[in-house]
């Protein structure tokens, strides 16, 4: 991580966000936005709502959004997966963002009415060598690596999770991105499913076989610490790593 600026660099300028004041989103209708419902994003038949945000950059631009799903002042920012069945994340709501040349679109999929779910997001226009005094860029602070031992799943169906919890003590929400890895040389975007061998229990000899085994990661924070969630459904214990930079939400 350089702590410098040079003309000779590419930046990312940030042309809107929230800052720590969120969008508020809701999802009470069912199908409440086209772009938010089967056959494009979740299950036909539930609950979506939207925000639009007036960027104007005239291109398409780079959008990261962060979400408060439980309202309880943790934030996430993919997918989430837990112990609760295959793959885990159906009960929780999902963030959605979609970008035009002037527009981004806010997103919330729900499989129940949720109200005010607070979004977090920063609009970044593809840059160019160098920047001016007048642009904004990210705030980065800190970045390291992570590893965690995650012990075996009870069965395919029933994930096993581990959570690392790292201080960031700065006293409000930031901004993070992450990537996990099973090999230390292959790097995989936060919440993404990495696919194994089929669970051959869960179907006939010779198949078709209802689940697959998988592993992933993904992080979420408060205003004090930073959490990597590390989850598996193999049945072997299983270390992943990860590796992440910090930033400031304003």
């Amino acid at each position: 991580m350089t702590s410098s600026v040079t003309s000779d660099r590419v930046y990312l300028p940030i042309v809107n966000k929230s800052g720590l004041t969120p969008e508020l989103v809701s999802a009470t209708a069912v199908g409440g936005d086209a772009d938010g419902i089967f056959p494009k994003t979740l299950a036909q038949g539930t609950y979506s709502g939207s925000t639009t945000i007036t960027h104007n950059v005239g291109s398409i631009p780079l959008v990261r959004a962060f979400y408060d799903s439980d309202k309880n002042g943790k934030i996430y920012c993919t997918t989430r997966f837990d112990t609760s069945g295959y793959l885990g994340y159906a009960s929780a709501p999902q963030l959605l963002t979609v970008n035009t040349s002037t527009t981004t679109k806010l997103i919330i999929n729900a499989f129940s009415a949720v109200s005010n779910i607070p979004v977090y997001y920063k609009i970044y226009r593809f840059g160019t060598k160098g920047f001016t005094s007048d642009e904004e860029i990210d705030k980065i602070f800190d970045h390291d690596v992570d590893s965690k031992t995650v012990s075996a799943a009870a069965n395919s169906n029933a994930p096993s999770l581990g959570t690392s919890t790292i201080l960031h003590d700065q006293g409000e929400l930031i901004g993070w991105e992450l990537e996990f890895s099973d090999d230390q040389d292959n790097w995989y975007k936060q919440g993404t499913p990495l696919f194994g061998a089929a669970d051959t229990a869960s179907g006939p000899p010779g198949g078709p076989y209802a689940r697959y085994f998988y592993k992933t990661a993904y992080g979420y924070t408060d205003s004090t610490n930073f959490y990597i969630n590390y989850v598996h459904n193999y049945p072997t214990n299983q270390t992943m790593y990860a590796r992440f930079v910090w930033d400031y939400m304003e």
